[in-house]
């Protein structure tokens, strides 16, 4: 299976071709560059700068501009780390209040469990006493 190539454009131009396509992409620049061409009155031209100035001030920052958003940021970069190392202080004292916590349920747990074996195992003795001293009772009559 073999591949067809891409048609090939023609790259001979006419002149008056030629023009209109440069004329063409020159407007395209322009238009995108904001600049605009044959302005008749000035009072289109204080529109169109001053609505440039509102949307370049507004879109543009100035190195003080920067800096006064970078100190900003700084600032806040700050009172982050301050609290990230507050709520870690916080977070550590936690942690110790549950380990202590912890080993105090555990030894709960083990004294609630010694209990009931010794509970059992007196009990176990009562019965065992109780059934031998009922068996010498009827076995000795």
């Amino acid at each position: 299976m073999g591949t067809k190539a891409a048609p090939q454009k023609d790259l001979n131009l006419s002149n008056s071709e030629d023009d209109v396509f440069m004329k063409s992409r020159s407007a395209r620049k322009r238009k995108a560059q904001g600049i605009r061409h044959r302005l008749n009155s000035s009072s289109k031209k204080k529109k169109i700068i001053s609505c440039k100035l509102s949307t370049s001030s507004t879109g543009s920052f100035s190195k003080e501009n920067l800096r006064g958003k970078n100190k900003k940021l700084a600032v806040d970069l700050q009172k982050l780390k301050i609290t990230l190392s507050k709520l870690n202080r916080e977070y550590v004292a936690l942690q110790k209040y549950n380990q202590e916590a912890m080993v105090t349920v555990r030894r709960k747990r083990a004294q609630v469990n010694d209990i009931q074996n010794h509970i059992k195992n007196e009990t176990k003795m009562r019965i065992q006493v109780c059934h031998t001293s009922t068996w010498y009772m009827f076995t000795f009559r």
